[in-house]
C-alpha cells in the first residue's frame, strides 16, 4: 500500500504541476501561509463588524466545502485528465490493469487526497494564523483547536464527496 500511496502522491503533483508550473504550484502553500498570517492582523478590525463565532462559522463551512470540491473533483478525474492530456491513466481508476483490489485503490486515493491536500490548504492556513496569533492577542490553544476543526470540516466535506459518489454511481 505504500508504493501505492507514494505512487499516488507522484501522480497528484504530477498533474498539478503541468496545470499551473511546478514552482507557482510548489509555492502555493506558502501563499496560504502568507494569506492567514497576514489577514489575521485583520481580527481586530473585523471584531466589532463580524463576531467571531460568525467568522469560524464562515471559515469551517469553507473548508467544509473545499473537501466537498476536492473529493468530487477526485472522482471525476479520470475524465478530466482525458480532456486535458489525452489518453491518459491514473493509477486510481487502473483496478482492472493492476493487481490490486478496488477497496485497497479507493482507500489509498482517499488516505492521498486526505494527507495531499491537508498538506496544501489546512497545515499552511493554520500555520499562518498560528504565527500571527500572538500579535493579535489570540491564546495559543486556539490554533491547535482551529487545527483539529479546521480538519474534520475538510474531512467532513471529502467524505460527503466520497459517499454521495458512492450513492448515485
Amino acid at each position: 500500500m505504500l508504493e501505492l500511496f507514494v505512487g499516488m502522491m507522484k501522480e497528484e503533483w504530477r498533474v498539478h504541476a503541468t496545470m499551473f508550473g511546478s514552482l507557482s504550484f510548489a509555492l502555493y502553500p506558502v501563499l496560504i501561509f502568507a494569506i492567514a498570517f497576514m489577514g489575521s492582523f485583520l481580527l481586530p478590525l473585523i471584531r466589532p463588524l463580524l463576531p467571531f463565532g460568525d467568522l469560524a462559522l464562515l471559515t469551517h463551512a469553507l473548508f467544509l466545502l473545499l473537501g466537498l470540491m476536492i473529493g468530487a473533483f477526485g472522482l471525476l478525474m479520470n475524465e478530466v485528465m482525458e480532456r486535458r492530456f489525452g489518453e491518459a491513466s491514473t493509477l486510481a481508476y487502473a483496478a482492472r490493469t493492476l493487481p490490486v483490489p478496488e477497496w485497497l485503490l479507493f482507500a489509498t486515493f482517499v488516505v492521498k487526497d486526505t494527507v495531499y491536500y491537508f498538506a496544501l490548504w489546512v497545515l499552511p492556513f493554520v500555520a499562518g494564523f498560528a504565527l500571527a496569533s500572538p500579535f493579535v492577542g489570540v491564546p495559543l490553544t486556539v490554533p491547535a483547536l482551529l487545527l483539529l476543526t479546521l480538519s474534520l470540516s475538510f474531512l467532513t466535506g471529502l467524505a460527503a464527496a466520497f459517499f454521495l459518489s458512492t450513492v448515485y454511481t
